[in-house]
């Protein structure tokens, strides 16, 4: 009687199983390639378990020797610290960060000069003086002329113009008519020459 009244319970849990090893069936490959995956992981933890050992070992003595390093040095540390943080502070100030900024933007041509005076051929430090200003001079001069004049500077650039036009027009120019060789070195030694035939060399 009990069975009969739970019959349809019954079937509904058998039903529930059939379905459960069908979807096992159907899965079996999935099952079987997650068993791999986790065969491989396990067998990865096993093979580095020596290196990890080994690491963790480094490791320790790393910090051991690290901290007899601070016991033995951390007053040195400490005062270097402190020194950095005001080094830090001090160049963090107005003045210097300018002047430290300045120095970075102008270092990069500063650099680039020097390397295109070093000439490998000539063997020494060579150079050519430019004054920018003598391209023009008529403007540099009567333009400094107008600057410094408190009345009639109108007037006082015209008459420059006027009068010392003509003689500056005459000087100017791009580069002086000679170069600068600070440094001379020797270009070559002879036992750096190779000749390309015997009888050229002396």
């Amino acid at each position: 009687f009990a069975l009969n009244e739970g019959r349809g319970d019954f079937f509904s849990v058998v039903k529930s199983l059939a379905l459960f090893v069908n979807a096992l069936h159907t899965s079996d490959r999935q099952f079987v390639a997650l068993n791999n995956d986790l065969a491989q992981f396990t067998n990865a933890f096993t093979n580095t378990d020596r290196e990890v050992a080994n690491a963790v070992q480094d490791l320790n003595e790393l910090l051991s020797t690290t901290r007899e390093f601070i016991d033995e040095n951390g007053e040195v540390l400490a005062h270097d610290v402190d020194n950095l943080a005001d080094v830090t502070n001090a160049i963090l100030q107005p003045e210097p960060l300018d002047g430290l900024e300045t120095g970075l933007h102008v270092y990069p041509n500063l650099a680039s000069n020097i390397l295109n005076i070093a000439s490998a051929n000539a063997g020494g430090i060579v150079g050519m003086p430019v004054i920018s200003n003598f391209a023009n001079p008529m403007e540099f001069i009567c333009s400094s002329i107008q600057a410094g004049s408190r009345l009639g500077y109108q007037e006082s650039a015209e008459l420059c113009a006027q009068y010392l036009g003509p003689i500056l027009d005459a000087i100017k120019f791009n580069y002086l008519p000679f170069g600068a060789n600070q440094l001379q070195t020797a270009m070559t030694l002879p036992k750096q020459i190779a000749y390309s035939e015997p009888r050229l060399q002396p």
